[in-house]
């Protein structure tokens, strides 16, 4: 819209702006786009009231441990898609073993 209003052209002039203005919808809270102008404290604590389902309850019970990792990953300079997929991935090691014992599951055998 800047470009329109320093252009003056006629194309940016046949646009309805006020229609493409109130049609667009509010991203939610934890879209990518906007996600990093929260702390990672009001990041965990969204996230955790989202779902009330086996990894809302390891978010709540390990919330301290996870705003450190995310202060951490941000600190690095780490992309949000980056800290989600890590996030994930810490999230759903303790489900995983529960079931399963890593050492029992694996299959290692020492190079001769």
């Amino acid at each position: 819209m800047l470009y329109c209003d320093l252009l003056k052209t006629q194309a940016c002039q046949d646009i309805n702006w006020d229609y493409w203005f109130d049609s667009a919808k509010q991203l939610e809270v934890d879209h990518p786009t906007t996600a990093r102008q929260l702390t990672p404290e009001e990041m965990s604590y969204i996230k955790g009231r989202k779902g009330d389902g086996p990894l809302s309850k390891i978010r709540t019970s390990r919330h301290d441990l996870l705003v450190r990792f995310t202060t951490e990953i941000r600190r690095r300079g780490y992309t949000y898609r980056t800290e989600q997929s890590h996030e994930q991935a810490r999230l759903t090691l303790p489900i995983t073993h529960k079931y399963f014992h890593p050492l029992k599951t694996m299959s290692y055998k020492p190079c001769p």
